[in-house]
């Protein structure tokens, strides 16, 4: 039996979400529900197969070892692992990392 893997959203990455989510909602708020719903089904799937994902190549976080997954090519998903717990820490607009 596999031992469960829980995923906590880190305030950091709560506050992102919100802001994408206001974002949205400025132009239309009903399109800004449904992607941001969007969005959490992506990241509480990560805790179905974790070790899949590379470490992320972004040079601010890949040093740190932090794992990132893209979403919708527009936003990625930076997270980490410890244990039996995988913590998303952030959710960063394409435009705003550099390789």
């Amino acid at each position: 039996m596999e031992k469960e893997i829980r995923l906590i959203w880190k305030k950091r990455a709560n506050n992102s979400v919100k802001s994408i989510f206001e974002y949205i909602a400025q132009e239309n708020p009903q399109n800004a529900e449904t992607f941001v719903l969007r969005m959490i089904a992506f990241g509480e799937k990560l805790s179905v197969l974790p070790p899949k994902y590379a470490p992320c190549r972004y040079r601010r976080f890949e040093n740190r070892g932090y794992f990132c997954v893209v979403f919708e090519k527009n936003y990625v998903l930076v997270f980490r692992f410890k244990q039996d717990t995988i913590f998303i820490c952030n959710v960063i607009h394409t435009s705003r990392l550099l390789t």
